[in-house]
């Protein structure tokens, strides 16, 4: 489960730091503003859809597949994801 963190750090610090104006992936961000909704908050407009797909997606290349595993998985992943975006968005403050 020790995944499920790295992901949502990395779903965090890309869209609340990366792809924001003035750093390192900014044209990034700036590119899928242009697209729909549905397309842009799982890559990388919302961080927890990010993760949730990331988790999704990722969590078939683990080997054993279970289905209630991987319901888990994603689960506590855009959890984890909601936590440390509220975490970020305290010290913002």
């Amino acid at each position: 489960m020790l995944i499920t963190l790295y992901i949502a750090i990395f779903a965090v610090v890309f869209c609340e730091m990366l792809i924001t104006s003035g750093n390192i992936f900014a044209f990034y961000g700036r590119m899928i503003e242009r697209l729909p909704d549905w397309i842009t908050k799982p890559l990388g407009g919302c961080p927890k859809c990010m993760a949730g797909q990331i988790a999704l997606w990722g969590y078939l290349l683990l080997p054993g597949y279970k289905f209630l595993d991987h319901l888990v998985f994603v689960i506590v992943t855009i959890f984890l994801t909601e936590v440390l975006t509220l975490i970020y968005g305290k010290l913002q403050m």
